[in-house]
């Protein structure tokens, strides 16, 4: 992903624990499921378990 179109954020309250139940994914990827609204959920991703060192490094040397 090179850019986002859209930031959200949430509170601690509105962010679920990952379910015991996550067809195909394996669950140390993900921190938790977020609820935006009644019909709306966010599959919240653990980018330090998902990017590699050399992107994370990249990461952390990026100016903003």
């Amino acid at each position: 992903m090179d850019e986002a179109s859209q930031t959200i954020r949430l509170d601690e309250d509105k962010i679920d624990p990952t379910p015991d139940i996550i067809s195909g994914i394996d669950k140390r990827y993900i921190i938790g499921v977020g609820k935006i609204d009644e019909d709306r959920l966010l599959i919240l991703l653990d980018l330090m378990e998902i990017l590699t060192n050399e992107e994370k490094d990249a990461i952390e040397t990026m100016e903003l």
